[in-house]
């Protein structure tokens, strides 16, 4: 299975017959061919027994009589009807984690809830969810039985693309930055996402040699940018055995000054726990890479370790907020004030926030009301090659505009 919508069957359950059917033509627009609906939890459940093939994604409500959407989730992951279950409500943030935590013990996912209009990006964002999903459980659906001999092929090859995912000033909507994310495109078998290779990079231990290989293109695309005199930095995960090195500061320096780049452009994204595999080598690395003058961020925060002693120990300037705090917070008062907290804290330590999981308009209006730093997301713009950052700069400028307007 590839990210290809036209693979997937889903099933709409809205009460409502006008909502369900726009439900419907978006999921076929977005290029969803097997669409089925339903009006009540009960017609879905009889529709989905009946039918040949097995559902990928329920869409449905929550609020309808006299089977609730949540009966109708736990009847989905007692019977296994379905793999994933999106939620088309309005609902309360810790309701949202008490259903992903019941849904997680039937063995359905919970992708999320759309809470608003049935739009376009709302349905592809769950569809993208369903995928990354999916791809982490059943990796030999999308490998195409590739081998070890095949990554190897690949990184000697230079099949390993390096994407690049905007980041922008909250305050100006200015894109400064970039997040460097790894993509296979094989030859035979097209686009290989990330977790379908990863995982057996670092059981081999040739992790780094990816990790080495995107730095080096880093490095040369942002002298290539400067030439066309636009400065800007881009973050990088770095594995927890490159933070066991302590030559790394003085081999990043290296490269950067090979390709006459300023330390500053090049952050390096650092998770909680990595450090807990080897915390003395850890530190040591860390101090000399902030003594070198390179960007160190935190990833992820939120949803590992989050403890200030940790804070406390990484001279960090970035803090990234995890898309789970930052999506959909508008209308979650819990989600609300803990993202709030962590953007204060951020302040109080002297160090910008990041937001990712920037999806709409209103994400990007409370990151601008607590005073976070930076933005990224699918709202700014999804991973692309290279080439088309200037184009989606070009376009993002508009969008920026036209939504500051709309909030004026």
């Amino acid at each position: 299975m590839n990210n290809n919508p036209s693979e997937l069957i889903v099933m709409v359950v809205e009460k409502h017959d006008f909502q369900r059917a726009m439900a419907v033509k978006v999921l076929e627009d977005i290029g969803c061919q097997q669409v089925l609906s339903a009006n009540s939890g009960q017609d879905c459940l009889e529709k989905i027994v009946n039918y040949p093939e097995p559902v990928n994604i329920v869409f449905s409500q929550l609020d309808m009589t006299p089977m609730d959407g949540i009966e109708l989730l736990r009847h989905l992951g007692e019977q296994q009807l379905s793999e994933a279950f999106a939620i088309v409500d309005f609902i309360d943030f810790a309701v949202l984690r008490t259903l992903e935590d019941m849904a997680e013990q039937l063995g359905l996912n919970v992708l999320g809830n759309i809470e608003q209009t049935f739009s376009r990006d709302c349905a592809e964002m769950i569809v993208d969810r369903y995928f990354d999903s999916h791809r982490k459980k059943h990796p030999d659906t999308y490998s195409n039985t590739l081998t070890r001999h095949d990554i190897i092929e690949g990184l000697t090859t230079n099949q390993f693309m390096t994407w690049y995912q905007p980041k922008v000033w909250i305050e100006t909507g200015e894109w400064f930055a970039a997040e460097a994310l790894s993509r296979w495109v094989h030859p035979d078998h097209g686009m290989i996402y990330p977790d379908q290779y990863i995982p057996v990079l670092e059981e081999m231990g040739v992790i780094d040699k990816l990790t080495w290989h995107q730095i080096h293109v880093i490095a040369e695309d942002l002298h290539r940018w400067l030439n066309l005199g636009k400065k800007i930095a881009v973050s990088i995960n770095i594995s927890p055995s490159m933070l066991d090195d302590r030559s790394l500061a003085g081999k990043l320096a290296e490269v950067t000054d090979h390709y006459g780049i300023d330390h500053d452009q090049l952050i390096l994204e650092i998770t909680e726990s990595m450090l807990m595999e080897n915390l003395a080598h850890s530190l040591e690395t860390i101090a000399r890479m902030k003594l070198k003058g390179f960007t160190l961020s935190m990833d992820d925060f939120g949803t590992g370790y989050s403890n200030l002693h940790q804070l406390e120990r990484m001279p960090c300037s970035e803090l990234k907020l995890d898309k789970s705090l930052v999506t959909g917070a508008y209308e979650n008062p819990t989600r609300k004030v803990i993202l709030e907290s962590n953007i204060q804290m951020a302040q109080k330590l002297g160090m910008k926030t990041v937001g990712e999981g920037v999806e709409t308009a209103e994400d990007w209006f409370l990151l601008e009301e607590l005073g976070c730093s930076i933005g990224q997301g699918y709202l700014i713009g999804k991973s692309m090659p290279a080439s088309d950052l200037f184009t989606w700069a070009t376009d993002w400028s508009i969008r920026y505009k036209q939504m500051m307007d709309q909030k004026s």
